[in-house]
């Protein structure tokens, strides 16, 4: 309490809790002989009103789990939400959570409407309670979804997926077990992006399920006590047995949906990481305000727990880093899923990440520290070195790479030991770069991890307008094969370098799917199942989603393809226009989106190699 000479008392301070409180105050004055007089107050103290903020429910679809919050402001947390009474829940939901996390969870069978009450009660005393009246619209399940071949998914899965939600950037990696019936009976997620932000979790296999129709595309729910990942997918045809690999996108409809898109591996996990040096390849974005696109590429080598050398080329919106001496630490493997944790130190910062093993040979990783100024956040895949790390003299080469508003495919050839030259296509925003195609050339030179490191004045992966610039780097897994990084272009390229093993396709059934989902404001994914029958004429069906129009499900694809004699193709859809390039008998990619300020590539594969 203070006072002035005006006679003028304030009461003041901040109420930690509510209530009633008594109390006297004495006022005396300034006179030779003070006097005095006392007062007594009571300050009551009112308890802030609770209320229920969910006051709608998305929607629901038939078949696919479901989940969502209940969420309460004021009064005093923790609350308890019940139903309420004289209400029911529908048979396939139920009331789940504990102090201010509950969530409605389960899965519909039939489409309609459930209509039920809530009541959240808070831990004052006397307690204050609130009810609210909700309904969840079930629609039907999607006819893109089919069945009956669901012993196609069947074992320990790992997978991985990115791309943008309202919030920005966002990645997924985890390891779920299929059981060929359409259960998904276990596993791990780990996630990481703008928002949400790092999370690990179980699957829930409750809410999980998938089904695979009679042409290898199917749906996934994959539910954890994070998020419900809603996918589609395409699984690469088989003789017999299981699938081994995969195309998978996230599938979400509206405003700030996650549109995202990667792949699926079937797992076999050894007992430990097998030691020796892993190409990394890794795409993110930098710097939590500004989220810059970002990629790296290199090499770290590992063993009993260590990773104790390598080095490592990194694009952050235009700028070129280089680091040696890479160094890091990882802990053992989670025998089921092949999960591991992981460091990684370079230049003194230190990363933090999560690795799913797919074989003995390779992994996917996620970076999992909070995106913050000034860090990367990344996903990824680690790749064991095989074989002499040499380009063959007389060798063709196929590359492709992924970036904003960008994409590009071609064609190296190796001329010699120090020296190549490339024919490649690059489309930016929708346009393709003239001429077409066109034509650079590189010195080059390997060091010992594999790095090739290229110069020159009109050598690059990235057209300017009168010469290539922008001087690539590749990190060879083994003899003409590697990862590929643009060290300073814009787009900041970021894709794969495979020897070219055969300039036609092969008649057969491919899966596909999107290559990268790059962190933009318009997104593009999509995932498919299409046969290419004699005369090289491809049908098929593709499930296509993206921020920037509503999701096409279930679309039929028709083209003729003329193939070139150096593997270069048109399509009868653009005639006389380069869009693809094949890559062996049973693999080829296609630009997506030909004309769209936002091109991708697809990448088909048979299987057969």
């Amino acid at each position: 309490m203070a006072g002035n000479s005006n006679g003028v008392g304030v009461i003041s301070g901040t109420p930690t809790a509510y209530g009633s409180t008594t109390f006297t105050v004495t006022a005396t004055d300034s006179s030779s002989s003070p006097q005095s007089i006392h007062q007594q107050f009571t300050l009551v103290i009112n308890n802030v009103s609770l209320s229920i903020t969910t006051t709608s429910l998305p929607n629901a679809t038939a078949g696919t789990a479901y989940s969502a919050p209940l969420e309460a402001s004021g009064g005093t947390s923790p609350y308890t939400w019940t139903v309420a009474t004289g209400s029911t829940l529908p048979g396939w939901l139920r009331l789940s959570g504990s102090g201010t996390n509950w969530k409605l969870s389960g899965t519909p069978t039939t489409a309609g409407t459930a209509r039920f009450s809530v009541t959240v009660t808070d831990s004052s005393s006397p307690a204050q309670s609130k009810t609210v009246a909700l309904s969840i619209t079930i629609t039907a399940a999607s006819t893109g979804c089919g069945s009956g071949n669901e012993k196609l998914l069947k074992g320990q899965y790992a997978f991985s997926m990115s791309g943008l939600n309202g919030w920005g950037f966002q990645a997924t990696i985890g390891s779920f077990t299929a059981d060929g019936n359409g259960h998904i009976t276990e596993g791990t997620v780990d996630a990481n992006g703008v928002n949400p932000s790092v999370a690990t979790g179980n699957i829930e296999a409750s809410g999980s399920s998938y089904s695979v129709g009679s042409d290898n595309r199917g749906c996934a729910t994959i539910q954890t006590d994070f998020y419900t990942f809603t996918t589609r997918f395409a699984l690469t045809p088989v003789a017999s047995g299981a699938a081994t690999q995969g195309a998978i996108e996230e599938w979400e409809p509206g405003p700030g949906a996650y549109i995202a898109s990667g792949q699926i591996l079937l797992q076999s996990v050894p007992s430990a990481l097998p030691a020796g040096t892993y190409v990394l390849q890794q795409t993110g974005i930098y710097d939590v305000t500004s989220q810059y696109r970002a990629a790296g590429v290199g090499t770290g080598t590992g063993s009993g727990g260590a990773f104790t050398n390598g080095e490592y080329d990194l694009n952050v919106e235009s700028v070129h880093h280089t680091y040696t001496g890479v160094t890091g630490t990882y802990s053992p493997l989670n025998s089921t899923t092949g999960r591991c944790t992981a460091t990684i130190t370079l230049n003194g910062v230190t990363a933090h990440l999560a690795a799913y093993l797919v074989s003995s040979s390779y992994f996917i990783d996620l970076t999992t520290d909070t995106l913050a100024a000034k860090t990367f956040l990344a996903i990824g895949s680690g790749q064991l070195q095989n074989g002499s790390l040499t380009l063959t003299t007389g060798k063709s080469l196929v590359v492709y790479a992924s970036g904003l508003e960008n994409v590009e495919f071609g064609v190296v050839n190796v001329t010699n030991s120090s020296s190549f030259s490339a024919s490649l296509f690059h489309d930016v925003e929708g346009t393709w770069t003239t001429p077409t195609p066109s034509s650079g050339s590189c010195s080059y030179q390997i060091d010992s991890f594999g790095r090739v490191g290229a110069s020159g004045a009109n050598c690059g992966l990235f057209y300017s307008g009168t010469a290539w610039s922008y001087p690539p780097v590749f990190y060879l897994t083994g003899p003409n094969a590697g990862v590929m990084l643009g060290t300073s272009d814009p787009a900041v390229l970021i894709g794969r370098l495979q020897p070219q093993q055969a300039t036609s396709l092969d008649a057969g059934t491919y899966s596909f799917g999107t290559h990268e989902t790059p962190a933009e404001n318009v997104n593009e994914a999509a995932v498919g199942v299409a046969t290419l029958s004699s005369g090289d004429i491809l049908s098929g069906t593709i499930d296509h989603t993206s921020l920037a129009s509503p999701q096409v499900g279930n679309q039929a694809i028709s083209a003729i393809l003329t193939v070139n004699a150096d593997g270069t193709f048109s399509t009868s859809n653009n005639p006389g226009v380069i869009t693809g390039l094949v890559i062996s008998g049973s693999q080829f990619i296609e630009v997506d989106g030909l004309g769209s300020t936002f091109p991708t590539i697809l990448v088909y594969n048979a299987g057969n190699d």
